[in-house]
Order: structure tokens, then sequence, then C-alpha cells
């Protein structure tokens, strides 16, 4: 059999000699290394496997690495490279990739390649199949002073389900994390001096010796900032709420006028993008400002607005939206609103999360004609809350509940105090509403310190009565003014009155009440409104009108001689709420008909006064809220008179 079956091997081999041009199988070359090699902090001697099927006989196996601390080759074991890996000394762990060749004459060489990565330095090595974190773009970003966006690339190999990847950073750095990439937004830098960050990546599928990556920041100062700036900011940290921080401000030079603000970082990216526009910007608000107050230009209102020299503005910020980054700043500004100095930029801060108490609130309404009578059930009689009513407006707008007691927060501010209550409230009245009018009652806690909201906010619809037919009227008069120059020659203290020079005159209001009436809503319009639908102007008076009673002290407004007409307009109402007939009259003031009984004014400015402290209406104690009234639109006077801060573009 042996010799028989090497005959017929012989003959086919003679046979494929003269009969065939078959090759010989091409040789295969493969890795059998399962895996990626894993390589501890300290290094050492690690190999790789191969399998060659139909190896060629001057065959060659050589191996290179893309990195320098891999090295040391030997090939003396068939099916097997072995190689040296150097201490990583690094706080990171470090990539390879090995490139195995196969080359051999006759025929084109073969390559596979095996990963290999070494653990960071005083760390264990990586677990076979653990996730597996990687930057892949430069670990350095360079911004310049105006700041900008940048991207930073990483895989993520053996991704565990439900882990997301964390970055870490400075509060000028805004970081929103991509599959596969991370968006990076840096802030504009307002110092001359350059700052650095680090973003830190990690992916913290477990406790502790998670992957992770770092990327510095390296941000340019402002150019040209050659002189020191005068001014300070400090936000402290233990003064900033949800809705409320301290911020305080300070200059150094004397000679400068100047102001502090904060703005959300939302408004900076909207608004302005670049600190050269920050000068339109503020101008912009400025000029909101102005208009909201009813100054007739910004320069009217910079005495008002501005702060002088070394003046400290130590000033809580309340009704600010809860978990939003904000931004605060100073500059110099002359009084014809040009900058003296450049934009300082402070310290950032981000308001927390609102911390709600368990409060709850009973709101049981009452409505009448055109008020309501709430009664008010607390669950904690110590604690302090705050109501009111609102329309429909807020909710047409779109506010959120939070935003609405933002709003009511900020307008009242640190005044909250006064009007914040305790306890169970019964018959609590609100008025100035329309008849047959959908209003909400709501009721929410607060901190009076702060002036931040401390619960949900608690709501309880009403619809106001409608009004019934009466009788009720009442006319007025406005005889008897006064010009306020003459009133300070007479008196000086009366000089302090005159608050705008364009309304230098101060008039009384004079009520005659019929046997029905005994309350009116009462508003002077700027300018003729005769011609206006009666209805418009009737419900608007109900609206935005004040309200009066038989026996209160007359009411004064601030207007101006021989300028454009008033139009006093004044509904009655009897004593069960319901609303009469309008008197309406337009009235002028001129020169020549000014009273010069300065002993009369003596007691319509005393009984004015008295009433105020009696019945606890401040904003009628305060001069600026004599102004006649503009329709259709009526902003109720502040509070206070020194405006420092601006309106928001919100």
């Amino acid at each position: 059999m042996k010799r028989f079956t090497f005959i017929v091997a012989a003959v086919f081999a003679v046979f494929g000699m003269f009969s065939c041009t078959e090759k010989l199988p091409n040789p295969v070359f493969s890795s059998t290394t399962e895996g990626d090699i894993l390589a501890a902090a300290e290094g050492g001697e690690y190999s790789l496997t191969y399998s060659i099927e139909n190896p060629a006989e001057n065959g060659e196996v050589a191996a290179t690495a893309d990195v320098d601390w891999i090295d040391s080759w030997n090939y003396d074991t068939d099916g097997k490279v072995s190689f040296n890996v150097q201490a990583n000394e690094t706080e990171e762990n470090r990539p390879a990739v090995i490139t195995v060749t196969y080359s051999y004459s006759g025929g084109s060489p073969q390559s596979f390649t095996v990963n290999v990565l070494q653990a960071a330095k005083g760390t264990e090595p990586p677990v076979p199949g653990a996730p597996e974190l990687t930057l892949t773009s430069e670990g350095e970003i360079s911004a310049e002073a105006a700041g900008g966006d940048f991207e930073i690339t990483y895989t993520l190999d053996n991704p565990v389900e439900g882990v997301n990847l964390k970055a870490e950073h400075e509060s000028w750095i805004t970081t929103t994390i991509n599959d596969g990439n991370i968006a990076v937004k840096v802030d504009p830098n307002a110092d001359t001096a350059e700052r650095n960050g680090t973003i830190t990546v990690t992916y913290p599928y477990q406790e502790e010796n998670n992957p992770s990556f770092t990327v510095t920041v390296n941000q340019k100062g402002t150019q040209g900032g050659e002189t020191e700036t005068p001014f300070t900011i400090e936000v402290p940290a233990d003064e900033v709420g949800a809705t409320s921080a301290r911020v305080i401000a300070t200059c150094s030079d004397a000679s400068l006028y100047w102001t502090s603000q904060i703005m959300t970082q939302s408004e900076f990216d909207t608004y302005v993008g670049d600190i050269a526009n920050m000068e339109n910007y503020l101008m912009q608000l400025l000029q909101n400002t102005a208009d909201y107050y009813g100054y007739g230009s910004i320069q009217e209102m910079l005495p008002d607005f501005l702060y002088p020299g070394t003046y400290t503005d130590d000033y809580v910020y309340s009704g600010l939206d809860s978990q939003t980054k904000h931004l605060t700043y100073s500059v110099g500004m002359d009084m014809d609103a040009t900058l003296t100095t450049d934009f300082y930029f402070g310290p950032e801060f981000t308001t927390l999360e609102p911390q709600l108490s368990d409060l709850t609130i009973e709101i049981v309404p009452t409505p009448q004609t055109t008020s309501v009578l709430l009664d008010l059930y607390p669950s904690d009689q110590e604690e302090y809350y705050f109501a009111t009513v609102i329309d429909d407006s807020f909710y047409t707008a779109g506010y959120t509940d939070e935003d609405i007691m933002n709003e009511i927060l900020s307008t009242y501010g640190f005044f909250l105090a006064y009007y914040a209550l305790q306890g169970d409230m019964v018959d609590y009245q609100i008025s100035g509403m329309l008849p047959q009018t959908k209003y909400y009652a709501i009721a929410f806690g607060v901190d009076v310190n702060s002036a931040t909201f401390t619960t949900e906010m608690f709501t309880e619809p009403f619809t106001t009565l409608e009004s019934q037919p009466t009788d009720a009227y009442v006319t007025a008069s406005m005889d008897n003014y006064w010009d306020i120059n003459d009133l300070a020659e007479y008196n000086p203290d009366y000089g302090g009155l005159l608050q705008d020079p364009t309304n230098p005159v101060l008039a009384a209001v004079d009520f005659e009440y019929n046997e029905t009436a005994t309350q009116c809503t009462y508003i002077l319009w700027i300018g003729d409104q005769t011609a206006s639908p009666e209805d418009e102007i009737y419900s608007a008076t109900l609206e935005q009108g004040d309200i009066a009673a038989a026996g209160d002290a007359a009411p004064l407004f601030y207007v101006a001689f021989d300028g454009d007409p008033t139009t006093l307009c004044v509904i009655g109402m009897d004593a069960n709420g319901n609303f009469g007939d309008m008197y309406m009259e337009v009235i002028t003031f001129s020169e020549s008909g000014k009273s010069t009984d300065y002993a009369l004014f003596d007691d319509y400015y005393n009984a004015l006064m008295a009433y105020s402290v009696k019945s606890s209406a401040p904003a009628i104690m305060k001069p600026q809220t004599f102004i006649a009234k503009e329709m259709p639109t009526v902003i109720k006077a502040k509070a206070e008179k020194k405006i420092s801060k601006v309106v928001s573009m919100k």
C-alpha cells in the first residue's frame, strides 16, 4: 500500500508539473490574541499570539507600535511576539496600537493590529470589557477674552446602560455633552488678567477609579486694560438663595458716577453675545427703565439712578429665577449717559433650587362688585405669607406660578415685610377690580428677610358681582392749586415737594357726594379724553383709579401751568359696592388761576399726611405719585424715588 500510494502521488505530481498552472495556497496570517492587552501601570513584559496557515519558506514576522513606550520586540517563539511596556508615570490611562506584519516573497504582506491600554500611575489595570473613555481632540483650549464656542471629541467603548458622562469645570465654562463630542462655551473675560480652568470629563459607572480625561482651558484677559479697575464686587455665597442674592459693589474713585447691575447668562447670550455689545445693551435697559418710571429721557433719570463716587451698593436682588446663572457688573457713566470706564464683570453666581416648606393656605373668597373679602387659613400660624388678587393677564402671557410669585416679590422687595401676613385672616379686603370679571385669589409663603417664596402658590378663582343700578354720584373740582416755588418761599420745607420742574404745581381734588354715595373711584388722565368711548374710559377708571371715601383727605396731583388739558373722571359707589354714573371734566391749570392762600394748602397737606399715616398708604405719602396718569396704561409708582436698578429685558 505504501508503495502504491507513493507511486500515485508521484504520478499526480508529475501530471501537475506538465498539465496545470495552479499555484500553492497563499499564507493566511491572523491574530489569536483575545481582546485588548491590558497593561499594569508599572509596565513589564507582555506578548501577543498569531497563527500562519500555509507558511512561506522565507516568511518573516515583525511588529511596530505607534508609541515609544513599547519596545524590545522578541520573535524567538513561533506564534508569539513578546515586547516590553515601560512604566506609566502619568495620571491617566494611555492607549497604544501594535501592528504585526507577515512579509514573504511572491505575495503581498499581511497584517493585523492589537490594542494596548496601560493603567495610569497608581491604579489597577483596566478590567477586560470595562468602559474605556478616550480623548480624541487636543487636551487644551485657548480662548480669546471675548470667549467663544469650542468642541471636545472623545470615544467611549463598552458603555454601561443608563450611565452618562459627567463634566466638571469653572462657572465661566458651560458644557453640553453629546454622543462623541462635548460642546464648550467660554464666557467673556472682562478682567485684564488671563484666567485658566479645567474641564474634567468622567464616566461614573462605579464608585471609584472611573475612566476620565481632563482638558485645560486658557483664556486671555481683556486687552488695553492698563489701569486697575476702580470697582469691586462681592457675592456672599451664604446669601445666595433660590430667588434672591446679595451683591455688594464698591467704587474707589470719588470722581466717578457709576452703576452696578446683574444679568442672567441667558440674557447675555440673547441680547449681548460679546462684551463689545454691552454698551448698547445697557443703553436699551436705561431707556426701558426711564420709560417705565415716567422719565422723559435717560439723562433726566440719571441723577436718581447713578451712584456717586465711593458709595457702596449693598443690595439684595429678589424675584430671581431659581437655578439660574447670573453675571455681575459695574461701569462708570456721566450725567450725559457717556461711559467713563470699561465694564467690570465681578463674580458669577447661580441661584439655588427652591426649598419649599410644607405650609398650606386655605383661601375662601367672598366676591363684591369691585373687591373681594378673603378668609385665609394657614396651616402654621407663625409662618409669614402673602395674599393678593391677580387677573387672567398673567396666564395669557404664559407666566408660571413661580414667575407670578417672583414678579410680585420683585415689585414689593423688602417692603414685603409691611404686607406679609401671619395667622388666620378674616375679611381681608382687596379692591380695584371690575364688576362681573374673573380673578384669582392667590397666597403663598414668604421669607420676609430675603423676599423669597417658601411654598407653592395656592389659587382660588372667583368672579366679582354684577353692579346693580344705583343713583350714587360724586362730582369733583380742582379749583385750588398752588405753585410749589411760591409754597417754598412761604415755607422752605415745601421746597422738597418739587420733584419734576416740568410739573411744578400741586392741585387738590375736592369731592362732593350725593346722599347715596359713600365712596368713589377717581383718576386724572392726561389729555382731553371726552372723544374716547365712554365705556372704555369708565372701565379704565374703575380698574386703574384710586379709591376715596366720604370724609377722606383730598388727594393732590402734580400738574403743569397752561399745559395739555387733563380729564378728571369720578365714579360714585354706594354702600353695597354698586357703581353709579361717571362724572367727567376737562381741566387746565392757568397760572393766573393759582391760589395764594398758603394757609389753605397747609390744611390740605396736613390732612393728607395725617390720612396717609392712619391708613398706612405709603404711596400717597410719596409726592411723585401725585402725577396725572396717562391713558390707557398706568405704571404704579415704586415705594422709593431712588431708582438704582434697571428694568430687565426679559
